[in-house]
């Protein structure tokens, strides 16, 4: 579930039209919409707030659930959940030394650690701080990585301006919030419609209590 698409059943556009005049349904169906996907939105939030150890921080700045407002005649709403695989430093980490004692992450609340004993944390130029490994000896997807040392290293492969050959390293990542979310989507749609039937019954109240019912544009 990337995207869920949020309009009215035709049962509530049909209960919305009985119950107002044309003017009134245009109002009030962007309003059953509208506030529909931003509730849906924080609930798809809290949902991964108590499932995963990502600080809300990190949840809301990297905008891992956006909410598209309405658009179209019939208004449709739209929450937008990242697909991308998240990188494993977000979650709740802990590093185990600089000495070879690895980097240690929790993604899931309750969840197992997942341990990498010669993994490191490091910061790349763009201020991102990840969780790296060194790519393995027989990995043929990467090549070598070549990177001055100290002369007196114990580094026997060499070229001709005196680097030393270095593996490449590799970022280590955690699942996706699209994956913990999915998880939930049969329930997170049940309370879409139960939330959209309740705004409908509420816009139908405001305008019927403020303004007559009458066909006029």
């Amino acid at each position: 579930m990337p995207e869920l698409d949020l309009k009215v059943s035709e049962d509530t556009e049909r209960l919305l039209k009985d119950a107002l005049n044309p003017s009134q349904f245009r109002r009030a169906i962007f309003q059953v919409v509208n506030r529909t996907t931003s509730k849906l939105a924080v609930a798809v939030r809290k949902v991964v707030k108590n499932s995963t150890t990502l600080p809300p921080s990190y949840i809301a700045e990297h905008n891992l659930v956006k909410v598209v407002k309405p658009q179209g005649d019939p208004p449709v709403g739209e929450v937008r959940v990242k697909k991308e695989p998240t990188p494993a430093s977000a979650f709740k980490y802990v590093n185990m030394g600089r000495r070879g004692g690895g980097v240690s992450f929790q993604t899931l609340k309750g969840g197992n650690q997942i341990k990498l004993a010669h993994a490191f944390l490091a910061t790349m130029k763009s201020g991102h701080v990840g969780i790296y490994l060194r790519a393995a000896k027989g990995d043929q997807k990467t090549g070598g990585v070549f990177a001055q040392v100290n002369a007196r290293s114990n580094v026997k492969l060499w070229t001709a301006a005196g680097y030393a050959e270095r593996l490449p390293i590799k970022e280590e990542f955690g699942p996706s919030v699209y994956s913990v979310v999915n998880k939930r989507a049969d329930q997170i749609t049940l309370d879409a419609q139960a939330e959209m039937a309740k705004q409908a019954a509420s816009q139908i109240s405001r305008f019927t209590k403020r303004e007559p019912i009458q066909d006029s544009d």
